[in-house]
């Protein structure tokens, strides 16, 4: 089966990473967090507001993010916000002193590709996907920053 030429660009994963800080610590500032850290954070809210859907937030978040790339390599993401927080890990010790707080590299991957067919075979959506592997260096680096690793996968395919 041949693709379109124009399809090959449509297959792609794109990811981000992100180091997030959640607390439902009613005295957690997100301002003094990025005063701390000497970071800005992508977004920030605190427990008790109002979510763009309306909803009350449970909790108060703090999240920093790299650029989204189109890489295959999730490791190559979680290694760029290692670097960002192992070079403030002071700092961020410093805020754990502070609030009641839980640390996590998150990883948001995004998965393009096309809805195919061939004759008897059916339709299946041909999308590819990332690499979710992490050497034992990055494994201990996520330790020794004390963070969980949290992945959230989309796949989307065209109508």
């Amino acid at each position: 089966m041949s693709q379109d030429p124009g399809q090959q660009q449509v297959r792609r994963v794109e990811q981000l990473g992100e180091l997030i800080i959640h607390s439902v610590d009613d005295g957690f500032d997100p301002e003094l967090v990025s005063q701390i850290l000497g970071l800005t954070p992508a977004r920030s809210y605190r427990r008790g507001e109002r979510s763009r859907g309306g909803r009350i937030r449970d909790w108060s978040a703090w999240c920093w993010q790299t650029p989204q790339l189109v890489e295959v390599d999730s490791e190559v993401l979680v290694a760029l916000v290692l670097d960002r927080f192992e070079a403030v890990s002071e700092r961020l010790r410093d805020v754990r002193s502070r609030w009641d707080v839980t640390v996590q590299v998150g990883l948001v991957v995004h998965c393009y590709g096309t809805m195919q067919s061939e004759g008897d075979k059916g339709v299946w959506a041909d999308v590819p996907s990332p690499s979710l592997s992490f050497e034992s260096g990055t494994v201990g680096r996520l330790a020794a920053l004390d963070v969980s690793l949290d992945i959230d996968q989309y796949v989307s395919v065209p109508d």
